[in-house]
């Protein structure tokens, strides 16, 4: 961060004063031992996990030959990943229709295509299959199916816990990615446009927690080396952001927020340098990967992401034809884009999370990801270290410039990213759009 941008944050001081002390005033950060907490009651972890997608629905009492809907994307299709699945399903009698139709960050359009095709089949149970787009559209496909006084597009279900009808169909969920976490969360992203204005929108509620999750390391067997890059480093930073929640940080989030940080911090650079390749060490670091994905998840599902996500989602959203990604930055990238900068604003204007970021996550680092990382006097500024050493060693890019962002992008994204009030509210320390300017700035 330039000493211009740090000088500029910390004359901040007077609104981030003010932010804490409304906080203090009303509360201090959550008591670890007062919470609940929501999770997948069913859980399977093995090479081969796929194949178990009908007994996973064995419980559910579906009927003879009832229809099971698998939504999933074109590449999840045609590249034969849901045949493990599909052949599992007709095997055990299900009539099986596949919808794979998802693109990266749905639109509402998408949803409503999946829901419209479920309601044609009369399907009786989903299968989200694919990355994190394909088990949100799972999710929301589940609900709305069978949901009698909501719709995906009437405004109704966005935020925290709106979803008002209690029950939907069976769903299980089967990533074939190793870092959004979505088969361990209730929270599904919806890109939507309202009166021209394009954003990322959430529902969050408990009633998309997927029946069962199947982890299946034998999937991610195929994912370049980009694609495993960008998916850890959003699985590491769903770690950092659930043990610094605000509101919700509680005793059980923060066990598998550590735990997925020792995970993927030793697993992601080897995993990356092996993408594509075949052989026991390579297998054996994408199913850590996987599993460290899903207990971040876990964490972050219960103790929400903040700022860094907040700032990221308008970054995700940027798309200009001559840009590297002329349809959107992908959104672990975008993720990691902001990681620093926040995490260092954060530290400065936060003793709560300098401490977090010194002495409950930097030493569960796994210590193959400290090797080379200049040490620095203060912890939670060697932690900011060993991430961004960790995401160069996976070629993961460090400046918003790199992704085609110029200076004059800069205050539409700041502008943009106050949209997202459900996140922002997570964070140690407020983040109004002039400090968010200037977090974007500190990346340019």
């Amino acid at each position: 961060m330039s000493q211009a941008v740090s000088t500029l944050l910390r004359g901040k001081s007077a609104l981030v004063g003010l932010w804490q002390q409304c906080r203090r005033h009303s509360s201090q950060p959550p008591n670890p031992t007062q919470f609940a907490f929501t999770s997948v009651p069913n859980v399977r972890v093995r090479r081969g996990a796929a194949e178990d997608v009908a007994s996973a629905l064995q419980p559910y009492g579906l009927p003879k030959q009832a229809t099971v809907l698998i939504v999933t994307d074109a590449f999840c299709h045609t590249s034969g990943l849901i045949s493990p699945a599909t052949t599992a399903l007709r095997s055990a009698g299900y009539d099986v229709r596949v919808f794979d139709a998802v693109i990266p960050d749905p639109p509402e359009s998408i949803i409503i295509d999946a829901i419209d095709l479920a309601k044609e089949h009369d399907a009786k149970a989903v299968v989200g299959m694919g990355g994190g787009s394909s088990m949100d559209v799972a999710k929301l496909c589940a609900y709305f199916t069978t949901a009698a006084t909501q719709c995906i597009d009437d405004d109704t279900a966005y935020g925290v816990n709106l979803l008002t009808e209690r029950r939907r169909l069976p769903l299980v969920q089967i990533p074939t990615t190793a870092g959004t976490g979505s088969e361990a969360t209730g929270v599904s992203i919806v890109t939507v446009q309202r009166d021209g204005v394009k954003a990322k929108k959430g529902i969050v509620s408990s009633e998309l927690v997927a029946d069962a999750a199947l982890l299946d390391g034998t999937l991610l067997a195929g994912l370049p080396a980009e694609h495993v890059a960008f998916a850890g480093v959003d699985a590491i930073i769903h770690a950092v952001e659930a043990a610094t929640s605000f509101r919700l940080k509680n005793h059980m989030s923060d066990s598998l927020a550590t735990r997925a940080l020792q995970l993927m911090s030793e697993s992601l650079v080897p995993a990356v340098a092996g993408a594509g390749t075949a052989g026991e060490e390579a297998d054996a670091y994408r199913e850590t990967q996987l599993v460290g994905s899903y207990l971040a998840g876990l964490a972050f599902g219960n103790a929400p992401v903040a700022a860094i996500h907040a700032l990221a989602y308008p970054i995700g959203a940027f798309a200009k034809d001559d840009a590297p990604y002329p349809k959107g930055v992908p959104h672990g990238l975008s993720v990691s884009l902001m990681s620093a900068p926040v995490m260092r604003y954060n530290a400065e204007h936060s003793a709560w999370a300098r401490d977090i970021y010194a002495n409950e996550l930097l030493p569960h680092v796994h210590p193959s990801a400290l090797q080379g990382v200049e040490r620095a006097d203060d912890g939670a500024e060697h932690f900011v270290r060993v991430y961004e050493s960790i995401a160069r060693q996976c070629n993961v890019p460090s400046r918003i410039s790199d992704v085609g962002i110029r200076g004059d992008d800069v205050a539409s994204l700041a502008e943009q990213s106050q949209l997202q009030t459900r996140l922002l509210v997570n964070n140690p320390v407020a983040v109004d759009e002039d400090t968010a300017r200037l977090l974007y700035v500190a990346v340019l």
